[in-house]
């Protein structure tokens, strides 16, 4: 697959035509990988656009086809870097996680939790820190200096969104 089709398919599963379902899409990637072999750094780079709208169905399909996951803390990252409003976003977020947490390895689990926890913070996703911090994640752990409730503001300002916030207040 050359540069220019492994974007469109990236947009494609992106930014899907309403209506379309998981299977669809799924159908439109087998249709294409029978066509133009998708090659495993592909599949990893299609992976980023499943973890950024949390499409969990096609985030399993890929995975299947990943042989292994080597960085699964960008990945996280990744999931937890963009806001979205969308009714019930906020739980398909933490599914995605917690299934990208189980390709952690063991002695660097606090380390991604930590990363994953300032991410989360600074986005204001809620169900996404309830989720760490019952993993463990460490609520003094500071980001270049920053606390998070100094992390936690960005939410504030950016969204109006005050939930991590208290949440911090009331668990620090």
């Amino acid at each position: 697959m050359n540069d220019k089709e492994l974007i469109n398919l990236q947009r494609y599963i992106g930014k899907r035509s309403k209506g379309e379902s998981d299977s669809d899409v799924i159908s439109h990637i087998v249709k294409l990988n029978s066509s133009h072999e998708i090659t495993q750094d592909e599949w990893g780079k299609l992976l980023f656009i499943a973890c950024a709208n949390c499409d969990i169905t096609i985030l399993e399909y890929i995975l299947s086809k990943l042989m292994t996951l080597n960085n699964p803390n960008d990945y996280i990252k990744h999931t937890l870097g963009f806001r979205n409003v969308a009714v019930g976003y906020e739980e398909k977020q933490v599914m995605v996680i917690k299934r990208l947490f189980s390709y952690v390895l063991p002695q660097e689990r606090n380390q991604v939790l930590n990363d994953a926890l300032v991410q989360a913070v600074w986005f204001g996703e809620y169900e996404s820190v309830k989720y760490l911090l019952d993993q463990g994640a460490d609520l003094s752990y500071q980001s270049n200096g920053r606390s998070m409730i100094e992390l936690a503001q960005n939410a504030v300002i950016k969204f109006n969104d005050h939930r991590v916030e208290k949440l911090i207040l009331l668990n620090g």
